[in-house]
Protein backbone atom coordinates (compact mmCIF):
# COMPACT_ATOMS: atom_id res chain seq x y z
CA UNK A 1 0.00 0.00 0.00
CA UNK A 2 1.15 3.44 -1.14
CA UNK A 3 3.06 5.53 1.96
CA UNK A 4 -0.46 7.13 3.57
CA UNK A 5 -2.56 4.94 2.02
CA UNK A 6 -3.40 3.75 5.93
CA UNK A 7 -5.23 7.18 6.53
CA UNK A 8 -7.17 6.53 3.61
CA UNK A 9 -8.18 3.18 4.72
CA UNK A 10 -9.31 4.43 8.34
CA UNK A 11 -10.74 7.34 6.61
CA UNK A 12 -13.18 5.02 4.28
CA UNK A 13 -13.91 3.11 7.60
CA UNK A 14 -14.44 5.68 9.84
CA UNK A 15 -16.45 7.19 6.88
CA UNK A 16 -18.74 4.17 7.02
CA UNK A 17 -19.45 4.17 10.61
CA UNK A 18 -20.48 7.34 10.78
CA UNK A 19 -22.78 7.25 7.55
CA UNK A 20 -23.51 4.09 9.19
CA UNK A 21 -25.35 5.81 11.78
CA UNK A 22 -26.14 9.13 10.33
CA UNK A 23 -26.32 12.55 12.65
CA UNK A 24 -30.21 13.38 12.64
CA UNK A 25 -31.24 15.18 9.96
CA UNK A 26 -28.04 13.88 7.55
CA UNK A 27 -28.47 10.84 5.07
CA UNK A 28 -25.72 8.44 4.77
CA UNK A 29 -24.91 9.98 1.43
CA UNK A 30 -24.53 13.28 2.64
CA UNK A 31 -22.22 12.03 4.79
CA UNK A 32 -20.02 10.63 2.57
CA UNK A 33 -20.26 13.24 -0.02
CA UNK A 34 -19.51 15.77 2.71
CA UNK A 35 -15.91 13.51 3.61
CA UNK A 36 -15.18 12.88 -0.18
CA UNK A 37 -15.50 16.96 -0.53
CA UNK A 38 -13.26 17.49 2.11
CA UNK A 39 -11.26 14.77 1.75
CA UNK A 40 -8.06 16.69 1.59
CA UNK A 41 -8.57 18.39 5.16
CA UNK A 42 -9.54 14.81 6.60
CA UNK A 43 -6.50 13.08 5.85
CA UNK A 44 -4.55 16.31 7.06
CA UNK A 45 -6.30 15.80 10.76
CA UNK A 46 -5.39 12.00 10.43
CA UNK A 47 -1.71 12.50 9.27
CA UNK A 48 -0.25 13.46 12.84
CA UNK A 49 -2.17 10.37 14.46
CA UNK A 50 -1.76 7.53 11.97
CA UNK A 51 2.16 6.67 11.34
CA UNK A 52 2.06 6.15 7.96
CA UNK A 53 3.54 1.74 7.26
CA UNK A 54 2.92 -0.15 4.53
CA UNK A 55 0.61 -3.56 4.46
CA UNK A 56 2.82 -5.94 3.75
CA UNK A 57 2.84 -6.83 0.15
CA UNK A 58 5.90 -8.11 -1.76
CA UNK A 59 7.98 -5.60 -4.27
CA UNK A 60 7.63 -6.15 -7.96
CA UNK A 61 10.27 -6.83 -9.75
CA UNK A 62 11.94 -4.19 -12.27
CA UNK A 63 15.07 -5.80 -13.41
CA UNK A 64 15.15 -8.30 -16.54
CA UNK A 65 17.04 -10.76 -14.51
CA UNK A 66 15.05 -10.05 -11.42
CA UNK A 67 11.06 -10.10 -13.33
CA UNK A 68 12.14 -13.81 -14.81
CA UNK A 69 13.71 -14.88 -11.92
CA UNK A 70 9.83 -13.75 -10.37
CA UNK A 71 7.94 -15.22 -13.05
CA UNK A 72 10.16 -18.51 -13.67
CA UNK A 73 9.10 -19.30 -9.51
CA UNK A 74 5.46 -18.47 -10.06
CA UNK A 75 5.77 -20.72 -12.46
CA UNK A 76 6.94 -23.66 -10.43
CA UNK A 77 4.84 -22.68 -7.72
CA UNK A 78 1.37 -23.16 -10.09
CA UNK A 79 3.29 -26.84 -11.26
CA UNK A 80 3.46 -28.00 -7.25
CA UNK A 81 -0.09 -26.58 -6.51
CA UNK A 82 -1.58 -28.46 -9.47
CA UNK A 83 0.73 -31.25 -8.24
CA UNK A 84 -1.17 -31.87 -5.05
CA UNK A 85 1.41 -29.64 -3.13
CA UNK A 86 -0.25 -27.73 -0.05
CA UNK A 87 1.28 -24.39 -0.27
CA UNK A 88 0.69 -21.48 2.71
CA UNK A 89 -1.17 -18.59 1.43
CA UNK A 90 1.01 -16.46 2.48
CA UNK A 91 3.92 -18.10 -0.01
CA UNK A 92 1.56 -18.22 -2.66
CA UNK A 93 0.12 -14.85 -2.35
CA UNK A 94 4.66 -13.34 -2.03
CA UNK A 95 5.44 -15.40 -4.87
CA UNK A 96 2.47 -15.35 -7.17
CA UNK A 97 2.62 -11.23 -6.45
CA UNK A 98 5.47 -10.59 -7.91
CA UNK A 99 4.44 -12.76 -11.16
CA UNK A 100 5.21 -10.04 -13.93
CA UNK A 101 4.25 -11.43 -17.02
CA UNK A 102 6.71 -12.29 -19.56
CA UNK A 103 6.31 -8.70 -22.04
CA UNK A 104 10.21 -7.35 -22.76
CA UNK A 105 11.77 -10.76 -21.64
CA UNK A 106 12.81 -13.86 -23.59
CA UNK A 107 10.46 -16.60 -23.15
CA UNK A 108 12.88 -18.28 -25.65
CA UNK A 109 16.21 -18.04 -23.20
CA UNK A 110 14.18 -19.37 -20.52
CA UNK A 111 11.52 -21.90 -21.73
CA UNK A 112 14.09 -24.59 -20.53
CA UNK A 113 13.23 -23.50 -17.00
CA UNK A 114 9.49 -23.54 -17.69
CA UNK A 115 7.44 -26.68 -15.90
CA UNK A 116 6.25 -29.17 -18.30
CA UNK A 117 2.59 -27.94 -18.96
CA UNK A 118 3.49 -24.46 -18.13
CA UNK A 119 4.81 -22.77 -21.66
CA UNK A 120 4.77 -19.19 -22.08
CA UNK A 121 2.27 -18.29 -25.41
CA UNK A 122 3.91 -16.12 -27.53
CA UNK A 123 1.47 -14.03 -27.46
CA UNK A 124 2.25 -13.02 -24.16
CA UNK A 125 6.17 -11.63 -25.17
CA UNK A 126 5.21 -8.57 -26.98
CA UNK A 127 1.38 -7.78 -24.73
CA UNK A 128 1.77 -8.57 -21.34
CA UNK A 129 1.92 -5.47 -19.02
CA UNK A 130 0.34 -5.25 -15.98
CA UNK A 131 -0.32 -1.86 -14.61
CA UNK A 132 1.76 -1.09 -11.67
CA UNK A 133 0.73 -1.08 -8.28
CA UNK A 134 0.90 2.12 -7.32
CA UNK A 135 -1.16 3.75 -10.55
CA UNK A 136 -3.69 0.87 -9.02
CA UNK A 137 -3.48 2.02 -5.42
CA UNK A 138 -4.06 6.00 -6.65
CA UNK A 139 -7.35 4.98 -8.59
CA UNK A 140 -8.51 2.78 -5.73
CA UNK A 141 -8.07 5.76 -3.38
CA UNK A 142 -9.78 8.26 -6.10
CA UNK A 143 -12.77 5.67 -6.72
CA UNK A 144 -13.43 4.59 -3.14
CA UNK A 145 -15.14 8.07 -2.17
CA UNK A 146 -17.78 7.45 -4.27
CA UNK A 147 -18.07 3.43 -4.35
CA UNK A 148 -20.04 3.48 -0.82
CA UNK A 149 -22.57 5.64 -2.99
CA UNK A 150 -23.30 2.82 -5.82
CA UNK A 151 -24.04 -0.04 -3.55
CA UNK A 152 -27.27 -1.71 -3.78
CA UNK A 153 -30.13 -1.88 -1.43
CA UNK A 154 -28.15 -4.62 0.66
CA UNK A 155 -25.30 -2.35 0.94
CA UNK A 156 -23.23 -4.74 -1.78
CA UNK A 157 -21.74 -3.72 -5.38
CA UNK A 158 -21.16 -5.73 -7.91
CA UNK A 159 -17.50 -5.25 -9.84
CA UNK A 160 -16.46 -6.17 -12.85
CA UNK A 161 -12.61 -5.96 -13.70
CA UNK A 162 -12.81 -6.93 -17.76
CA UNK A 163 -8.69 -7.24 -18.06
CA UNK A 164 -7.66 -8.56 -14.30
CA UNK A 165 -4.28 -8.97 -15.25
CA UNK A 166 -2.57 -9.91 -11.47
CA UNK A 167 -5.28 -8.43 -10.14
CA UNK A 168 -4.06 -5.00 -9.01
CA UNK A 169 -7.21 -3.36 -9.39
CA UNK A 170 -9.06 -5.57 -7.36
CA UNK A 171 -6.55 -5.98 -4.77
CA UNK A 172 -6.10 -2.11 -4.28
CA UNK A 173 -9.82 -1.51 -4.21
CA UNK A 174 -10.32 -4.38 -1.83
CA UNK A 175 -7.89 -2.90 0.34
CA UNK A 176 -8.56 0.46 -0.32
CA UNK A 177 -12.59 0.33 0.30
CA UNK A 178 -13.05 -2.37 3.10
CA UNK A 179 -16.50 -1.71 3.83
CA UNK A 180 -17.52 -1.49 0.29
CA UNK A 181 -18.37 -4.90 0.25
CA UNK A 182 -17.46 -5.83 -3.43
CA UNK A 183 -18.45 -8.79 -5.24
CA UNK A 184 -15.67 -9.26 -8.30
CA UNK A 185 -16.46 -10.82 -11.76
CA UNK A 186 -12.49 -10.65 -12.57
CA UNK A 187 -11.75 -12.07 -16.29
CA UNK A 188 -8.43 -12.67 -17.62
CA UNK A 189 -7.23 -14.69 -20.82
CA UNK A 190 -4.39 -15.60 -19.19
CA UNK A 191 -4.33 -19.07 -16.97
CA UNK A 192 -0.69 -17.69 -15.61
CA UNK A 193 -1.58 -14.60 -14.42
CA UNK A 194 -5.17 -15.35 -13.52
CA UNK A 195 -3.81 -17.82 -10.71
Amino acid sequence: MADGNIRFVLLGTLTEIVADKSPAGLSPAEVRAYVSTNYERFIKVLEPLVPVYSLPRPPIPETRSDRTRANVAALELLARIDGGDQVGDREAANILGQYTGWGGLSIEENSHRFPDGYEVDPYALAHEFYTPRWLADEIARVLCPIVYDLRDGRGRLNALEPSAGTGRFVDALDRGCPRASLTWTAVEMSPISSA
